[in-house]
């Protein structure tokens, strides 16, 4: 089922744009799966008070992603385990266990790839969205990916954390079409979002009497144009 590919590097610090969804919202990790008796790779999906574990399905990409995040997080830190981020791009970041502003790219993970089910035995899912749903439905799926902001002026920005600083950074060019679709979604005021490893954009939408924007309900706002968004980068 899985026609994926990973495009592997040794090891080395990643110079480019990084951030994270704070909180306590979806992750990719490296984990011990006892099944297998090594460590792989799984999304934790928070969900009605409770975590998810979505292990990745198995592949010969898959595999070599793992084994790379493994030699990163143990080189790094002595750790096996850990965070790491898949952007846009399908570019795998990891972050230092000890110093978290200090990252490692290993490759990039292309094509499809999936997770497995883990409220249905033997069923595997995709984070790419299904060609039915359309902008504005609930998002029902782990809500993973890089966070970006729009600000009340209409302008999306990215918060990029730097060894001792913050920079703000925009794309190579606003795509008003994003935009107005983000506006759909929150009316006004400044407001964040994701974009997952299959270009995703997904929002949280107000829930009447729900103050905390963690407990706002997950929507799916369309798809990045990479055409016009941020430069894509080496590391």
């Amino acid at each position: 089922m899985s026609s994926s590919d990973f495009v592997p590097c040794p090891p080395r610090i990643w110079q480019g744009r990084y951030n994270r969804i704070p909180g306590d919202s979806s992750v990719f990790h490296l984990r011990y799966y006892p099944g297998w008796k090594c460590f792989w790779p799984v999304c934790e999906w928070p969900r009605d008070g409770e975590v998810l574990l979505c292990w990745f399905a198995c592949s010969n990409a898959v595999t070599q992603m793992a084994r790379l995040v493994l030699e990163a997080k143990q080189k790094s830190s002595g750790v096996a385990g850990g965070a790491f981020l898949i952007n846009e791009w399908g570019q795998v970041i990891v972050p230092d266990a000890n110093e978290w502003r200090r990252r490692y790219y290993v490759g990039r993970l292309e094509g499809d790839w999936y997770l497995m089910d883990p409220l249905v035995p033997n069923r595997l899912f995709s984070l790419k969205p299904k060609p039915a749903l359309q902008p504005g439905q609930r998002w029902n799926l782990p809500y993973v990916g890089i966070p970006y902001r729009l600000s009340k002026f209409n302008k999306i920005y990215f918060v990029n954390r730097l060894p001792g600083e913050d920079r703000i950074v925009h794309p190579k060019v606003q795509d008003e079409r994003l935009v107005s679709a983000l506006r759909r979604i929150r009316k006004w005021g400044p407001m964040s979002f994701v974009v997952n490893p299959f270009g995703a954009v997904i929002a949280k939408r107000p829930v009447r009497g729900i103050e905390d924007e963690e407990l706002w309900e997950p929507v799916y706002v369309g798809q990045v144009d990479l055409t016009m968004w941020f430069e894509f980068q080496e590391g």
